[in-house]
């Protein structure tokens, strides 16, 4: 799977209700689809709903706040079809370039992942209960229902008859340990602050029965813990495989739709399709690999039919428009931002007024221009122009001012400034454009950045603690967007410059249902607050652009609304 632009207006929906609104479903064969209903004492209610998905052109826009809705009638938001396509080659490998080694490269154990690009492999390998649709909803994928008790309790029943890929039952007492072991038992340091942040609230999970369980949080965070649901922290290993002594990290036994076929650190991840998933006659690709290619190496992959279908920067998809050997797909989500993050416990960002000299420097649509060719938009903080939680004041702090940041500096005492520019892609050129635009930018007020490119960021820099900035993209849908960057832990709080305030306001979001008016008055007083102390300058919204072989790739490919990641099973390799 893989990684925007305009949303939709307010959600609507039935009116809040307390504990105890029942749960509607509506089934096809093999799923329910599931919307969410949070507000003080919670219910859960199930949605049904057609999206039509991504063909040639397509765009997929990350819309406003989930809303509840009622059953019906019609196919679910990722439905496949069932029937075996006339052109299908039931052995066929997808071949998608990818980058498997930035922070410390891809991770296959559940308990060691720090970044959300191992979701893509991760999710193949072990399925999840709950899982992103086009629409942006959840739905229940290995779990048959999911149901928020209250603030503090979910209620899961698993489907029933699955089994992992080596025989072992799915049931309630392997998915306890599986989830308790990824939060006891991290494979690292930087595990935790990669984790959602409502991951570690986790208290316990109670086995009602074979198939039942409860999940215990020690914090009145369900809403947001149903991100987890449907993520890496959800990946449950066979227990078999754990007692037997194998190590997920090289030798995963998932219950998905895909085993592991091989893994070569940093180069390749090769899955092919298990037979004894409980979908796997909607699911068409005899395997799929994932080959580590970015920047000119993917490009060129692709056009050389090498490759079959991947996501290309904004510079690149100009090699791909008006040739008709491939189709094109514009995914769009709403935390598809760029920002650039200060260690603001030491110098020379301790200061406010270098912080503010940084953020009047910067010339974000310059920046848009020439590194996106005019294809990104400006990002004015955590939510897009016409989201229901954007907010116009924040456009006042992406002004460029390049006056006001030299009298800023003048004001401090310093006649120039120095620091460290950490980019942590070190091995995609289009990030390295990035850094030089900034560098230049900042160089015309007498600030200089030194650049420095890494492939583990988290190693090198976050835990040692040093000064200087980072550049980085949002990967989190959900309120977890804000606990990346100002709660203690996380991976880009960087020197321990964690924020109480944001912290209170985004634990309270996490218990609200995301339609509340309080929650965009929230999301305000954090972009207020964020803004306004320069803690995270937003840069640049840059959507994502997916190219696919037509003479290779059948089926029309659909992309998840929340996470922009693509739905394997709705494309096939052709005969």
């Amino acid at each position: 799977m893989g990684t925007g632009g305009g949303a939709e207006g307010p959600a609507s929906g039935p009116p809040f209700r307390g504990k105890g609104h029942r749960m509607l479903t509506r089934r096809r064969p093999g799923r329910s689809v599931l919307a969410l209903l949070v507000v003080g004492a919670m219910g859960l209610v199930a949605a049904c709903g057609d999206d039509d998905g991504g063909g040639g052109a397509a765009e997929t826009t990350a819309g406003a706040p989930t809303s509840a809705a009622t059953s019906g009638s019609g196919g679910s938001d990722t439905t496949a079809a069932s029937t075996m396509p006339d052109d299908v080659d039931p052995e066929g490998i997808l071949r998608v370039p990818t980058s498997l080694q930035s922070v410390g490269g891809a991770q296959l154990d559940p308990a060691d992942t720090v970044i959300n690009s191992d979701e893509t492999w991760m999710s193949m390998i072990y399925g999840s209960l709950l899982r992103d649709t086009p629409s942006g909803d959840l739905e229940p994928w290995l779990a048959e229902s999911v149901e928020v008790v209250d603030p503090q309790h979910i209620k899961v029943v698993i489907r029933e008859g699955i089994t992992f890929s080596d025989g072992t039952p799915y049931d309630a007492a392997a998915v306890q340990r599986g989830i308790l072991r990824n939060l006891r038992e991290p494979g690292n340091a930087g595990v935790e602050g990669g984790r959602n942040f409502a991951f570690p609230h986790l208290e316990d999970i109670v086995v009602d029965g074979p198939l039942e369980l409860t999940f215990v949080l020690s914090a009145p965070m369900a809403g947001e813990f149903l991100q987890a649901l449907a993520g890496r922290e959800s990946a449950v290993p066979s227990p078999k495989s754990l007692d037997d002594g194998l190590d997920p990290s090289t030798s995963p036994v998932g219950a998905g739709p895909y085993m592991l076929e091989e893994f070569r650190t940093g180069e390749l991840i090769s899955v092919r399709k298990n037979p004894n998933f409980f979908e796997a006659d909607q699911w068409h690709l005899g395997g799929i690999d994932w080959i580590n290619a970015v920047g000119e190496a993917a490009q060129n992959g692709l056009l050389s039919g090498q490759l079959d279908l991947g996501a290309v920067s904004e510079t690149q998809s100009g090699a791909f428009e008006g040739n008709e050997q491939f189709d094109m797909a514009t995914v769009h989500r709403d935390f598809d931002y760029y920002v650039f993050n200060f260690c603001r416990t030491k110098p020379p960002f301790d200061d406010i007024r270098v912080r503010r000299a940084v953020q009047k420097a910067l010339d974000r649509e310059a920046l848009n221009q020439g590194w996106l060719n005019g294809k990104g938009e400006v990002a004015y903080g955590f939510w897009p122009e016409g989201h229901p939680y954007f907010t116009e004041d924040s456009k006042q702090y992406a002004e460029h001012d390049p006056e006001g940041a030299r009298a800023l500096l003048a004001e401090a005492g310093l006649s120039e400034v120095s620091f460290d520019l950490v980019q942590p892609f070190a091995s995609n050129p289009a990030h390295a454009r990035l850094a030089e635009i900034l560098q230049a930018q900042l160089a015309e007020v007498g600030i200089n950045a030194n650049i420095v490119f890494t492939q583990n960021y988290l190693v090198e820099f976050f835990q040692p603690q040093k000064p200087g900035a980072l550049v980085n993209t949002g990967s989190r849908p959900g309120s977890d967007r804000v606990a990346k960057l100002f709660i203690e832990g996380f991976q880009q709080v960087l020197c321990g410059a964690s924020d109480p305030q944001i912290t209170e306001w985004a634990n309270e979001i996490a218990s609200l249902d995301p339609r509340d008016p309080k929650v965009a008055d929230l999301y305000a007083q954090i972009d207020e607050r964020m803004q306004g102390e320069a803690f995270t300058l937003f840069l640049v919204k840059v959507p994502l652009f997916y190219v696919w072989n037509t003479d290779k790739v059948g089926g029309e490919p659909e992309f998840t609304g929340q996470k922009g990641q693509l739905l394997y099973e709705t494309i096939y390799v052709k005969q």
